[in-house]
């Protein structure tokens, strides 16, 4: 029987409760108030055929990385379909049970963090931050809905967690936390573009700093690892000629054509951007704006600071206090400190923080919130590093300090989560109106129960006549109800102006706050018999005008075209065996 001493157990006790804490605010009203668009949609329709038609189905490739043609690797999907087989016995729908898994992972991200912490920081400093980062706002909402970024804090923390293990020569089995490193790795750079490249930059550089005195066989064993964890990605090359090769590097030339801005100004905007960001993931505080340093008519760079920003900067301020110190004091440390586990623990972030900042800094004007959860966990260990140089320097009077920063933020971030969820519970009941959201840039919120209830109402239409449900919607929610409306058995397709047909049940669905003008493109063709509100989404029904009937009835069995071009070939495996 394995005996605990006082601390140890009073440690278990409060990063259970910590834990606890965390999983409460990712799994409550999950299953009513899940976010389900496009990508949603999309990967939904992956794994439902698998789950239909057999393992097979899984494709070779995985999600296409924003805005290209270009595929990251299949092991998203992968572990999606074990979440779903996994709801299947629990009578799950497919898009839930995914939604679990990732909800999942990302528990357990607050107990390989807290590890992680405790390679630095005391016992005290590790629980405190990793009582923030349970509770933090921008990492709860990314963890409550499937998305492949989403994975990214779990396999991240792991992956950076088995590399100062692998490179610990006081520790144990080094070679196996080598081989659970490359795993990692393996896994993470399918599952983001950005972390196909920022992750083993940070790897690499680490590596080739400490230099660990691994065997060649060690080596070898880690590159078979990986290139099993690839092997659908390099099958799919052979059989499509390197299609997705070709979309790569297509993918990086567009990207760093769409940066022409000077270095200089790149700078000054990712870092206005990092402070701006690392505050909220720290406080859950959306309403802030910072400083712009813009160049004006003759040149000359000035400082623009408006209403919004006047409100919020003394908090900005403070956010990048937190910010520059804490790079500042890994620096100083770094400098002074012997080898040692301490000393690995600041290179490696060091290292994360500089890799990082640099790839986005070449993005700087088109980052998106998602990008951050790469390095999501370093505001919390630079206020790690706050906290442990006020408790050094100012005694008993720096630990309360450090206590109340650390209890204010975790205050703010409940504080905002309350708010959130109130909108969320509110969404399919009335319109409500949302300010700033530099989470998930909504404009409204919309939830899953929501959009099941659109379509049970476009259902019973369909059960009256038997007419196809022909529907136009925002973008964001046009795949989710036709992929809803297809799980009910109900035929639907897009609305096409071109074919309009007598026998056909027409909707359009649009967000409440958005108005009627849209529906003049439709009026001068259709008649509004009636207008059915669902809290932030508006259902209008349209009747066909009789002269611009052309066809009775669709004929459901013509084959559909194939619109999409240069795009990179996925094979599925049943087309490899």
């Amino acid at each position: 029987m394995i005996k605990l001493s006082k601390t140890k157990f009073i440690t278990i006790i409060w990063l259970s409760i910590i834990i606890l804490m965390g999983f409460f605010l990712r799994v409550y009203h999950l299953d009513d108030w899940m976010h389900f668009q496009l990508d949603q949609s999309r990967d939904a329709y992956v794994i439902d055929e698998a789950l239909e038609k057999g393992i097979s189905h899984l494709p070779l490739l995985g999600p296409r990385a924003g805005g290209s043609f270009l595929r990251l690797g299949p092991a998203f999907y992968y572990m999606n379909y074990i979440s779903a087989k996994i709801g299947l016995y629990f009578q799950q729908p497919s898009p839930i049970a995914i939604t679990y898994g990732i909800m999942f992972f990302n528990v357990l991200s607050i107990w390989i963090f807290f590890l992680f912490l405790r390679r630095y920081f005391s016992r005290n400093i590790s629980l405190g931050i990793t009582a923030l980062y349970s509770v933090s706002l921008f990492l709860v909402l990314y963890s409550r809905f499937s998305w492949n970024p989403n994975l990214l804090p779990f396999f991240i923390i792991f992956t950076l967690y088995a590399l100062l293990k692998a490179t610990d020569f006081e520790a144990k089995k080094t070679q196996k936390w080598f081989y659970l490193m490359v795993i990692g790795l393996s896994v993470v750079t399918q599952l983001h573009f950005l972390a196909f490249i920022i992750l083993p930059l940070i790897v690499i550089i680490y590596l080739l700093i400490k230099w660990p005195t691994f065997n060649l066989k060690v080596y070898l064993t880690g590159l078979a690892i990986l290139l099993f964890f690839y092997s659908p990605v390099m099958i799919n090359e052979i059989k499509s000629g390197g299609s997705n090769t070709q979309e790569f590097f297509s993918t990086i030339t567009k990207k760093s054509n769409q940066e022409k801005k000077g270095w200089i100004n790149k700078i000054i905007f990712n870092t206005e951007n990092h402070n701006d960001y690392y505050w909220l993931i720290l406080t859950g505080w959306e309403r802030g704006e910072i400083p712009r340093i813009i160049k004006s008519r003759n040149n000359n760079l000035k400082v623009q600071c408006k209403q919004e920003c006047q409100k919020s900067l003394f908090f900005e301020i403070l956010g990048l206090i937190i910010f520059l110190t804490g790079v500042f004091l890994i620096l100083k440390k770094l400098w002074k400190m012997k080898k040692g586990s301490q000393k690995d623990f600041l290179l490696l972030v060091l290292i994360w923080f500089f890799v990082s900042f640099f790839v986005l800094t070449l993005l700087a004007h088109n980052l998106s919130p998602r990008f951050f959860l790469i390095s999501a966990f370093l505001p919390f260990i630079f206020l790690g590093l706050v906290i442990s140089f006020l408790r050094k320097n100012f005694s008993n009077i720096g630990i309360w300090l450090g206590w109340i920063i650390v209890a204010s933020f975790i205050v703010s971030n409940l504080f905002f989560i309350y708010q959130r969820f109130q909108q969320l519970e509110l969404a399919s009941k009335k319109n409500i109106i949302i300010k700033k959201d530099k989470v998930l840039k909504e404009k409204t919120r919309v939830t899953w129960e929501q959009e099941n209830l659109v379509a049970n109402y476009l259902k019973n239409y369909y059960r009256k006549n038997n007419y196809p449900i022909y529907r136009s919607a925002d973008p964001h929610y046009q795949r989710a109800i036709g992929y809803l409306l297809n799980k009910k058995k109900v035929y639907n397709k897009s609305i096409d102006l071109s074919n309009i047909y007598k026998e056909g049940n027409y909707f359009v669905i649009k967000t409440t706050s958005s108005g009627n003008k849209f529906l003049n493109k439709f009026l001068n063709k259709f008649i509004l018999l009636e207008t059915k509100k669902i809290g932030t989404l508006t259902i209008y029904h349209l009747k066909p005008r009789a002269e611009f009937i052309n066809k009775i009835k669709e004929n459901k069995h013509a084959k559909k075209r194939n619109n999409l071009k240069n795009k990179a070939i996925r094979y599925q495996w049943k087309d490899i065996f």
